[in-house]
């Protein structure tokens, strides 16, 4: 099915819309509470946002995960991390989405997403001399406010200019840019907010108000059984992840052990996000959705390819509207 447009792009995002609306249908049905999260920096400064009409946040996160499959698509296509331009990580990411209902349609880990994808692509262009300094500015800069959005993302701080080194070799220049393209929304932030005297309230009101190693998913509903689907298919990558990058040349390999440690250390972010609940279970959704992705496109049965894809539509749907 999804290898009859692989050589079309249009047929590819007219196909992919159609499949997202199909898959997320069951959003303009779900009568969602407000959203209230209180790990977020940008919600609290953005205050009220419960005024949204439902049909309108649903439609908006509609085209937020659009342009996250094509940002993951894109992604894996420029750097030549599976063979052909295939749907199957985009896809992929959206069914592994799916398989959590029950997350609010406008999350802000979903928001953060998307700039923790923007700074994976910029992270991968360092490995070009003319790109390097601007890349590695990027990279902090976009994993800051995807910590503003959920301050989770923050975890990733350090990890990034780690992992690096599976890229290239990193440099003090590097780390020193990738440090200010951090700092530099955080200075305007906090300078706004000394200038409006609020500076005191927000580290009373938010900083000192997260709360760690608290877990409500495991008594939410199948939330234990849902994140163990992630794990099961975690555990799956981890057992064929020689085999996966073996068949490709060294610049792939690099960097798909790099989406590997994204993956590894996403379970450690997932461990120490502020009361984790399911939501949070969204920064594992993009490493994973790569992998799988690339591991099957690299079956030259396609048959095997479609039944996973079969079978994790399935689950989304069993999800969806029968374990509720």
């Amino acid at each position: 099915m999804l290898q009859f447009f692989r050589e079309n792009r249009i047929f590819n995002y007219v196909f992919v819309l159609i499949y997202l609306i199909g898959i997320r249908l069951f959003t303009f049905f779900e009568a969602y509470g407000p959203l209230v999260d209180q790990d977020s920096a940008a919600f609290y400064l953005i205050g009220e946002i419960n005024g949204l009409s439902p049909w309108l946040y649903k439609s908006i996160s509609i085209l937020l995960l659009f342009y996250h499959i094509a940002y993951i698509n894109r992604l894996v296509g420029i750097n030549k991390l599976a063979i052909g331009n295939s749907l199957f990580p985009g896809i992929f990411y959206i069914l592994l989405i799916s398989i959590f209902p029950d997350i609010h349609p406008l999350s802000s880990v979903l928001i953060g997403n998307t700039f923790l994808i923007i700074a994976i692509f910029n992270l991968f262009q360092i490995i070009h001399r003319n790109q390097r300094s601007k890349r590695m500015f990027n990279t902090g800069f976009f994993i800051c406010l995807a910590g503003f959005c959920n301050i989770e993302f923050l975890w990733f701080f350090p990890f990034f200019i780690l992992a690096a080194n599976s890229l290239v070799a990193i440099k003090n220049k590097d780390i020193l840019l990738y440090v200010i393209g951090l700092m530099l929304p955080i200075y305007f932030v906090l300078s706004y907010l000394l200038l409006k005297g609020e500076l005191t309230e927000f580290f009373q009101d938010f900083i000192l108000q997260l709360k760690y190693f608290k877990y409500p998913f495991v008594f939410a509903n199948y939330g234990i059984v849902k994140v163990g689907c992630l794990g099961l298919l975690t555990l799956f990558i981890f057992i064929s992840f020689n085999n996966l990058v073996n068949r490709t040349n060294i610049f792939v390999r690099n960097k798909l052990n790099f989406i590997f440690y994204v993956l590894t250390f996403g379970w450690i972010v997932f461990a120490l996000a502020g009361s984790v609940t399911l939501q949070d279970t969204m920064v594992l959704t993009i490493p994973l959705s790569i992998l799988l992705g690339t591991y099957f496109l690299q079956i030259n049965r396609h048959n095997i390819s479609e039944s996973f894809h079969f079978l994790l539509l399935l689950i989304a749907l069993m999800f969806q509207y029968f374990l509720v």
